[in-house]
């Protein structure tokens, strides 16, 4: 077709590679998603910031995350906005508003804090807010998204070992030999 045989023997090996990898994704796809891969990081990741099983689960009974909820499912991704909201609404339950009352009420709420990853940081916004918790609410949805980060690395590491088991398996199972596809094609 080309007039060369080895570049028609490259196409060929790339489409064949190119669909084991498809097939290997959409495996890995449906497992994670079976297994709840996704929303088992977060839950482990928002462990880590409360260290506490009462407050955990206030967080995850917030209506805003409620409704992120598939049944009893928790969600696999939570948006740096509605973490931030759940927070200061876990804090600082009384009427939303501005001001020094309202700045300060939320940060003695966390000072009373069960000693965690949460309370550190939050303490450390409460400093550099300027008394301003609009100012608190940006640095904890900063914060969020750079945790986040992390959290998509733990995610990543995990799914390569499981892709590559994926893979391995599918080519066993499919027989898919380089030099045999490349006596074959040729």
């Amino acid at each position: 077709m080309f007039g060369s045989q080895i570049l028609e023997v490259g196409i060929g090996l790339s489409l064949v590679y190119f669909i084991l990898s498809l097939i290997c994704q959409s495996v890995n796809e449906w497992l994670a998603k079976c297994l709840g891969m996704r929303a088992k990081c977060l839950e482990k990741a928002i462990k880590k910031f409360f260290n506490d099983p009462k407050k955990i689960e206030i967080f995850y009974s917030h209506s805003l995350i409620a409704s992120l909820m598939d049944g009893k499912k928790r969600p696999s991704y939570i948006p740096a906005k509605t973490f931030s909201r759940v927070l200061l609404d876990m804090i600082t339950p009384s009427p939303a508003g501005e001001g020094i009352k309202v700045f300060d009420n939320a940060k003695n709420a966390v000072i009373n804090f069960k000693e965690s990853e949460i309370q550190g940081a939050l303490l450390c916004f409460f400093k550099t807010a300027q008394e301003n918790l609009a100012n608190v609410r940006k640095d904890i949805e900063d914060w969020f998204d750079s945790a986040m980060d992390r959290v998509s690395g733990w995610y990543k590491r995990k799914i390569q070992w499981i892709i590559l088991g994926i893979s391995l398996g599918i080519s066993g199972l499919l027989n898919a030999d380089s030099f045999t596809l490349v006596d074959i094609l040729w």
